[in-house]
Order: structure tokens, then C-alpha cells, then sequence
């Protein structure tokens, strides 16, 4: 068994068969949600579909996030999409995902409020 941590930006379907017929363990840099991740390190929306691809093929992974002032407010938010993808709620389509980040983007500012 042999882990690998890179970036999760080129986990397509070739990327998982491979990891899977050579029995790798892929570890993706996280550090945060989706919008914290954009803004650190780019590519948040290819990482995240390919941590749900991962899942999907049941294929184990570990998460190693950097925790700095950029993402230490946020780090809750991270948790809870993780606990998405391991439930299979985060494969959706285009337009499910728009909505999605919109139904976010509105309720931020509340859960935000609950921590104060």
C-alpha cells in the first residue's frame, strides 16, 4: 500500500482506475470548503468532484488541511462537506450544484452568526 498526496485537481475516472488497480492511497491537500479552497490553492470544484469520485468507488483517502488565519473560521465548513461526499450528497449535477453553492452563499452569514 502506498499513499500519495497531490492536489485531487486530476482525480478523473482514468486517475481512480489506476489508483485502484494498483492499490494506491491517495491523500488531497484540503483547506477548506469550497470557496476557501478556490481562493488558496484554485481548482476547488475538480478536487471536490474528484473526492466524491473517490467515494464513489469506495476508494480510501486522507485529507491533510494547512491551518492558517486564512481558513481557521472556516474549518467547520470543511467538515461538513466532507460529511456530504462520504453520504454521496455531493455528486450532482451542474445545475444541482449551482444551487447548491446559492442556497450556501445565503445561509453563510446565519451559521457564521451561531458562532459568535
Amino acid at each position: 500500500m502506498t499513499w500519495r498526496q497531490a492536489g485531487g485537481t486530476l482525480l478523473d475516472e482514468t486517475a481512480v482506475d489506476i489508483i485502484r488497480e494498483f492499490d494506491l492511497k491517495p491523500g488531497v491537500s484540503l483547506d477548506g470548503d469550497p470557496p476557501v479552497q478556490e481562493a488558496l490553492r484554485g481548482g476547488a470544484a475538480k478536487t471536490f468532484k474528484g473526492l466524491a469520485r473517490l467515494e464513489k468507488y469506495r476508494v480510501p483517502f486522507n485529507v491533510t488541511t494547512v491551518v492558517s488565519s486564512d481558513n481557521v473560521d472556516s474549518l467547520h465548513r470543511l467538515v461538513m462537506v466532507l460529511e456530504a461526499i462520504s453520504r454521496g450528497m455531493w455528486d450532482a449535477g451542474d445545475e444541482m450544484e449551482n444551487r447548491l453553492k446559492e442556497e450556501y452563499l445565503e445561509i453563510e452569514g446565519e451559521i457564521e452568526g451561531l458562532n459568535e
